[in-house]
């Protein structure tokens, strides 16, 4: 995947490919409310790479 070789697969049954391009409120939607600040960061929001995720908490961190 990282290294954009080319590899054969034999005997397999299926491949399953995960994207997550929906956004994940559950946990905000229950939370919100419970402390005086609560805010959405990373996947809550909208599907985000890892380095994107990351900044945007530190981003958040700062500001409280």
């Amino acid at each position: 995947m990282f290294t954009q070789q080319k590899e054969e697969l034999e005997n397999f049954y299926s491949i399953i490919l995960s994207l997550c391009l929906i956004p994940n409120t559950e946990l905000f939607e229950k939370i919100n409310g419970l402390a005086p600040i609560v805010k959405q960061i990373g996947d809550c929001m909208g599907p985000r790479t890892l380095e994107e995720a990351t900044h945007k908490g530190i981003l958040t961190a700062i500001s409280l």
